[in-house]
């Protein structure tokens, strides 16, 4: 599916809308961003303990549920721009194949899990990092972002039965308005005197 979307997304085109394995990657993300504050802690190089991090009802609600809240809010985007390009596909096949597109940055929460606990073993304090490594990971988002947008149109081209052209312009809304907060910060990241003077 990674590297031959179009393929994937034909065969399951005339199978039943299942939302399992798609669900099963947004949760997945979701625990990875939620365990990398607490493998920060265990393995950072000040000898941290898991008694020792406290996780909040409020951080378990943003990792574990905003990501399956950014999953529908893509795909309900995505069935819209698709219905105004004359777009045939039903919402659940939508949200399915939206889900399985999320492949990429399921992965790319992994890559951060596995900095995190680099960072918490190599760091002073714990989990800190400099200014090239904060924009070369805004980098790699970035990266995992588009392939997840490659993803995309080829499931939506797939599901709406709509021409690549258009599947691409939806596809390319979609990965602006996710990446976008990632470019913000990579420019403030990059020029801190442009954004606080002083």
């Amino acid at each position: 599916m990674l590297f031959h979307p179009g393929i994937f997304f034909t065969t399951i085109a005339g199978q039943k809308v299942d939302l399992a394995y798609p669900a099963l990657i947004v949760f997945t993300g979701g625990l990875a961003g939620l365990a990398t504050p607490i493998l920060i802690n265990l393995f950072s190089g000040s000898g941290g303990e898991l008694r020792n991090t406290i996780v909040m009802p409020d951080t378990v609600f943003v990792s574990i549920f905003m990501p399956f809240i950014a999953w529908i809010l893509i795909a309900g985007i995505f069935f819209i721009l698709c219905r105004l390009l004359s777009g045939t596909g039903s919402f659940g096949a939508t949200l399915q194949n939206a889900g399985y597109g999320c492949l990429p940055l399921t992965l790319l929460s992994v890559l951060f899990l596995i900095n995190g606990i680099v960072a918490g073993r190599f760091t002073e304090p714990p989990g800190t990092a400099g200014t090239g490594v904060v924009i070369g990971l805004g980098l790699l988002s970035v990266l995992f972002i588009v392939w997840g947008g490659y993803l995309w149109t080829h499931a939506i081209e797939t599901t709406h039965a709509i021409p690549r052209n258009r599947a691409m312009v939806a596809a390319a809304i979609v990965v602006l308005l996710y990446m976008s907060p990632v470019l913000i910060n990579i420019l403030m990241v990059s020029s801190p005197a442009r954004y606080f003077p002083g």
